[in-house]
């Protein structure tokens, strides 16, 4: 694994990456039950995104705080978003302010 400090830029808060992809995932969470089937749950949706950063690829993961939500207008595959990483943390601006997103991998981007 790399280290996330190498893709900071010094003195420059926020890069310019790309965003290149976007998968969906739906948890569901039984909330109750009559005898042994569900009959109420909920679902909450995740989205991995895949981020191209200089010379890394990083796998982001976002939850959103509203369920069920979609992702911000901007945030299209194939275009430039912009990101900050702090730590294990990675924050996208978007129209309405920062996003803060947990990194689950980085790693060496293949040319």
């Amino acid at each position: 694994m790399l280290s996330l400090a190498s893709i900071m830029l010094a003195g420059q808060p926020y890069q310019t990456a790309t965003l290149l992809e976007v998968q969906k995932k739906v948890s569901t969470t039984p909330r109750s039950y009559l005898w042994n089937t569900v009959v109420t749950y909920s679902e909450t949706d995740t989205y991995e995104l895949r981020i191209g950063l200089k010379d890394q690829t990083c796998v982001t993961r976002y939850t959103p705080m509203i369920q069920p939500s979609s992702l911000p207008v901007g945030w299209k595959t194939g275009q430039p978003i912009e990101v900050r990483v702090e730590k294990r943390k990675m924050f996208l601006r978007a129209s309405y302010g920062d996003v803060e997103t947990y990194i689950a991998t980085c790693s060496k981007s293949r040319l």
